[in-house]
């Protein structure tokens, strides 16, 4: 069975969880293109989440992340 990858929206921050691995990016429009270059290279399924809310897919993620500056 696969691990899934996990892409978890904090006030803050972006975190990236796969397995035991954690990277984070701040929450600027940068970080958030950096956490999603950086997810999409590991071909594994990917669950994308808001608070506790488990987002539809990167479109409802992207929309969900306002950044700030």
């Amino acid at each position: 069975m696969p691990m899934n990858t996990d892409v978890l929206l904090f006030d803050a921050e972006v975190q990236v969880r796969f397995g035991p691995v954690c990277h984070r990016f701040p929450r600027t429009a940068l970080g958030v293109m950096r956490a999603v270059e950086y997810v999409m290279t590991f071909g594994k399924p990917i669950t994308f989440w808001s608070d506790a809310r488990q987002l539809a897919g990167i479109s409802a993620f992207l929309a969900e992340a306002e950044v700030f500056s």
